[in-house]
């Protein structure tokens, strides 16, 4: 095989038409790639006029071509600026690339020929969104999206209005410069992702770009791009066409969304989690048990009092069912739909007074991970329900104040006010004139809590309804404990309408649970706190009087001997006897009770 020869079977392996034109015109040799672009059987283009191939409105156009490599015959891209169209067998006509070069010493010349009809069609639809694009420019100013044609050394070939503008140069500037010549700062990570795109065929669809560009140079922005490769006839990948899109608005837009997306999530979990507590809480009735004339006095201004937006201030004393009133106060509500939050003043940590109540940023203070959701955010278009009221402290005070006032709160840390509807019940077992005596109550606090008072009433003075609640607490304990009591034997029920009960009805609760649990018949007996009282029932008063302060005695004695003599805090002697620590130390200053006599 001579030399010749072989450089013709080499040319088989060329991915593209391939024709060998004597300087006559006369085509010397095709390979099969030719043959089937311009629909020849084999064989036969050899021989043929190369003018066979070309549109006759287009000849002119490849004789300048031929005619300018004829003068300077070195390898190039032929026909550059112009469209060049190439001719089938069956007459129709398609857009060719030519490359050509000198072959034999310069007697023939070797052209290399690609349909570019794909590239074509894309280009005609680049240009046709081009124009829509710019007729939407002129009618709604500017729309945030713009296109460009790159090809396979990442230039230039095209490129919209608005995208010239954003890297601030005009159109004309961008046509035949590199990317990274035009756009440097952001171009190191985008030649990356267009150079995948060539290389594999695969599009990337959603990639974010931040940057700051001549069309705005002083903010950041987020720019998503999208690569889509274009390809020649034989599948190989030619150029890219990116789509540009300003979507920072968008993105904030999103991020604001998932910001309240978040909160919401976070007050549904806070709200998940008090409903657990409310469950867990160890309920001390579920219903108010009373048909004494001062039980039906309170739940008539109960009644009252809920159908109105008014502040409520319960007073009385500790487990005279103060929250079961709150409750009923909420649920005749037009707010019963709503939340009732319930804030236990005496049990929150006193640095996270404000935290709690009114929520916290994060970051706001150490250990602040994540933003906190407070409990009156929690309750707003509900009822807060404030539990102890005279254990908050002065600097809480004022801003509960703020809350009753201006219907507003802060979180800690955030820079912006919230508004809030809430209605608010406090209680509190203090006597809150002396505390503002004391200086330790804001009185314009009082006054605006106190716009209407409800006493509820300690058991000692609605005796009639103890054997009522007695019997209620049995038909729930017996029930648990799995034991049938049918009956509270007459002497214990005598005993029971006899004590003071300081505890109240939460003192009452324990007294019977105790007694179901150790009862072993039918008939419950009062045992333990109130001792064996049946049978000192019939003693002269004063007497009686004296026993049960030397049991009630005993009992807190032993309370605080096994508490270590704590009254709060974790294993607390009043948790022990189901009291409020407020009242244990009035009760252990009125009986004597000491550590140094014990």
């Amino acid at each position: 095989m001579n030399e010749q020869s072989q450089t013709y079977a080499a040319y088989e392996s060329v991915p593209d038409a391939l024709l060998v034109v004597s300087r006559g015109g006369s085509i010397v040799f095709a390979n099969q790639h030719a043959e089937r672009l311009f629909g020849f059987e084999p064989g036969q283009l050899v021989g043929a006029e190369i003018e066979a191939l070309i549109p006759e409105r287009h000849r002119q156009l490849h004789a300048e071509a031929r005619a300018e490599f004829s003068a300077d015959p070195v390898v190039r891209p032929m026909g550059v600026g112009r469209e060049l169209r190439a001719l089938r067998s069956d007459g129709h006509d398609f857009p060719v690339e030519i490359g050509i070069g000198p072959i034999d010493g310069g007697e023939c010349v070797v052209a290399v020929i690609r349909d570019i009809t794909p590239m074509a069609k894309i280009r005609g639809h680049l240009y046709e969104i081009q124009a829509e694009a710019d007729d939407l420019s002129q009618a709604l100013g500017n729309i945030p999206i713009g296109f460009c044609y790159l090809d396979k050394e990442l230039r230039y070939q095209r490129i919209s209005k608005w995208l010239a503008r954003i890297n601030g140069l005009t159109v004309k500037e961008h046509l035949g410069q590199k990317i990274g010549d035009v756009i440097p700062d952001v171009a190191n990570g985008v030649e990356q992702r267009l150079r995948h795109v060539l290389q594999t065929g695969e599009p990337i669809i959603d990639g974010l770009v931040e940057a700051t560009t001549p069309a705005h140079p002083t903010t950041t922005r987020t720019y998503m791009h999208n690569y889509s490769p274009d390809r020649s006839a034989n599948g190989a990948v030619v150029g890219v066409l990116c789509v540009v899109q300003d979507v920072t608005e968008a993105r904030r837009d999103l991020e604001r969304a998932l910001a309240e997306i978040n909160q919401l999530k976070d007050r549904l979990k806070a709200e998940a989690e008090l409903l657990r507590e409310d469950l867990n809480r160890e309920q001390k009735f579920d219903e108010i048990v009373g048909q004494s004339g001062v039980m039906v006095a309170t739940l008539e201004k109960v009644e009252q009092a809920a159908k109105t937006d008014a502040t409520v201030l319960l007073l009385g004393e500790t487990g005279t069912g103060k929250e079961l009133l709150a409750r009923a106060l909420h649920s005749q509500s037009n707010r019963a739909n709503a939340p009732l939050v319930k804030i236990d003043c005496t049990t929150l940590p006193s640095g996270l007074f404000e935290s709690e109540l009114f929520g916290h940023e994060r970051g706001a203070f150490t250990g602040a991970h994540e933003m906190k959701i407070g409990r009156f955010e929690l309750a707003d278009g509900g009822t807060v329900f404030l539990d102890e009221i005279g254990e908050l402290p002065l600097e809480i005070q004022a801003k509960l104040l703020r809350v009753l006032q201006e219907g507003t709160f802060q979180r800690l840390g955030a820079k912006r006010e919230q508004k809030v509807d809430v209605r608010i019940i406090a209680a509190t077992n203090r006597d809150l004139k002396e505390e503002m005596r004391e200086k330790r109550f804001r009185s314009d606090l009082y006054y605006r809590l106190s716009v209407f008072p409800i006493e509820s009433p300690p058991l000692r003075h609605r005796r009639e309804d103890i054997p009522l609640l007695a019997a209620y607490f049995l038909s729930r304990f017996q029930a648990t404990l799995g034991k049938k009591i049918d009956s509270i034997t007459k002497s214990s029920l005598e005993a029971l309408v006899a004590y003071s009960w300081p505890g109240n009805i939460r003192e009452l609760q324990n007294v019977i649970e105790r007694s179901a649990i150790l009862c072993s018949g039918d008939a419950l007996v009062v045992k333990e706190v109130l001792g064996e009282l049946g049978v000192r029932d019939r003693q002269p008063k004063s007497s009686l009087t004296q026993d049960l302060e030397d049991i009630e005695r005993a009992n807190i004695l032993s309370a605080l001997e096994e508490s270590d003599w704590k009254v709060k805090g974790e294993g607390n002697a009043a948790s022990r006897l189901g009291i409020n620590p407020g009242t244990l130390r009035s009760r252990i200053k009125k009986l004597g009770i000491s550590r140094v006599n014990t």
